[in-house]
């Protein structure tokens, strides 16, 4: 069966896709991921605005500073998301970014209720401000995803996803 999702996964600050991340995507997704240097790429959003539109992307997967990118393009984009612990607090001023008005069909973002980088607390604050359709799911767990709890989280995506496709 072809698979009818195409995603974009986004890897965090100073990391990189990780083969074990995207193959669990690929069991639900045709998938796309590279590379990017964020500290030495400022035209970051625009090679993933691109990259969604060249490949009619129809999902975003993200992580921490990957996560804030794809909550911003899943709003330009207006298609799904789920994030990882986004880094919703880093400002235009540090990285561009385009901000929209635009709703994402849905997003989910996973947080982890222990993440000493980024602060829960403040992420939930951000995330009410918003009025997308948001599902927020608090696990026990830091800023680094392991593998269960990301494919935990990877599957019920889809599954919701698929379930507003039916």
């Amino acid at each position: 069966m072809k698979n009818i999702f195409k995603t974009l996964y986004i890897h965090g600050l100073d990391s990189s896709p990780k083969k074990n991340k995207i193959n669990i995507i690929k069991k639900n997704s045709t998938d796309y991921s590279f590379h990017l240097d964020y500290r030495n790429e400022p035209n970051t959003f625009k090679i993933l605005s691109n990259c969604i539109k060249e490949n009619n992307i129809n999902s975003v997967i993200g992580s921490s500073f990957g996560g804030m990118l794809g909550y911003w393009l899943s709003k330009k984009h207006k298609i799904p998301s789920l994030l990882f612990n986004p880094a919703l607090h880093i400002s235009t001023d540090t990285i561009y970014y385009e901000v929209s008005n635009n709703k994402s069909p849905f997003t989910m973002v996973v947080i982890g209720k222990n993440d000493e980088i980024v602060n829960p607390i403040e992420t939930k604050n951000i995330l009410k401000e918003s009025n997308d359709n948001i599902k927020i799911i608090e696990c026990d767990i830091g800023h680094k995803i392991d593998l269960i709890t990301f494919q935990t989280q990877v599957d019920c995506f889809y599954k919701l996803l698929n379930n507003t496709k039916s």
